[in-house]
């Protein structure tokens, strides 16, 4: 699902970098391709444990998403809209579909 910055996720991230001293900038995220799933995937997301996420290369390279970046902040919304944490990228790894482990998966 797309997503773009709203009024609503700036001041959640602002109230972010109050409470934690970070500073920056953040990339606006909701998962999977409906409302439903998004809420379904954000409450394992909050519970601790979906903790990776995946993408295609080529939604980077020619779609126009961001490529994620090592510590950069992502703010996670629900499937209203309506952000709900903030995450940290820790690492960036690029292969093909058929190398991801279990581990990952």
């Amino acid at each position: 699902m797309p997503i773009v910055k709203s009024p609503v996720s700036d001041a959640f991230w602002r109230g972010f970098c109050a409470a934690s001293g970070t500073s920056g900038d953040y990339d606006p995220v909701a998962f999977g391709d409906s409302p439903a799933m998004a809420d379904e995937l954000l409450a394992l997301v909050l519970a601790g444990i979906k903790r990776a996420t995946a993408c295609l290369l080529r939604d980077v390279t020619l779609g126009g998403e961001a490529m994620p970046v090592v510590g950069g902040h992502v703010v996670v919304v629900d499937g209203a809209g309506h952000p709900r944490c903030v995450w940290r990228t820790t690492e960036v790894t690029i292969k093909p579909l058929i190398e991801v482990d279990d581990a990952f998966a």
